[in-house]
């Protein structure tokens, strides 16, 4: 269960009202969870164990969770990013650490281009730089080399065949056992029958 050291709203520039929470002590770390729905509480779960060492400041993006609703056409990167800023000059730090989840890498990476006065520094975890595969499959690709190319494409190729073959290997599995048990009845139901005839007592099913 969560400790809640602090929890308020504040309200954007462009008015929207916004919920946070703030956990832990030390240097003040924005948290940037995955989304684009999530309630900021799935991250906050598993960042518990740095609760010892940094400040955590949560928040639900516009649109989510315990925030307002706000206009669709606000609902970018950029704008979320702006949304930490005005947290940060909200609850009063001068600069904040970033660490940013999934989707929510996005969102740090553009707080570190808006605001790199107030960054003071970011950290990245499971997450791109940027949601278009196109952009980064070439540099990715180099990056890895040949033979972690060749690794990689191999185990791809492994899991797609897996993922095909396992709704016919699971089909199979069902009907195996739906015979299995209409036999089993059907064994059942004769041997009954045969101990009414020669033990002159019929058993009912």
């Amino acid at each position: 269960m969560l400790t809640i050291y602090e929890m308020g709203d504040f309200e954007t520039s462009d008015n929207v009202r916004l919920r946070y929470h703030v956990r832990g002590a030390g240097p003040p770390l924005l948290a940037c969870q995955g989304g684009p729905a999530n309630i900021s509480d799935t991250l906050a779960d598993a960042l518990v164990p740095l609760e010892e060492s940094y400040t955590l400041v949560y928040h639900d993006y516009r649109g989510s969770g315990r925030s307002e609703v706000a206009s669709s056409a606000t609902y970018t990167y950029e704008r979320i990013a702006d949304d930490f800023d005005e947290l940060r000059v909200h609850l009063g730090y001068e600069r904040v650490g970033l660490l940013a989840h999934s989707m929510g890498g996005f969102i740090g990476l553009n707080y570190c281009l808006r605001h790199p006065e107030a960054c003071a520094g970011v950290v990245l975890v499971g997450t791109t730089p940027t949601g278009k595969p196109g952009q980064i499959a070439v540099p990715a690709l180099r990056a890895l080399g040949p033979a972690r190319t060749a690794k990689v494409l191999g185990l791809a190729a492994w899991y797609v065949a897996a993922w095909l073959v396992a709704p016919r290997v699971e089909g199979q599995a069902v009907r195996s056992l739906r015979r299995n048990d209409r036999h089993s009845e059907g064994g059942t139901c004769r041997a009954r029958k045969s101990e009414g005839r020669h033990g002159g007592t019929a058993l009912s099913q």
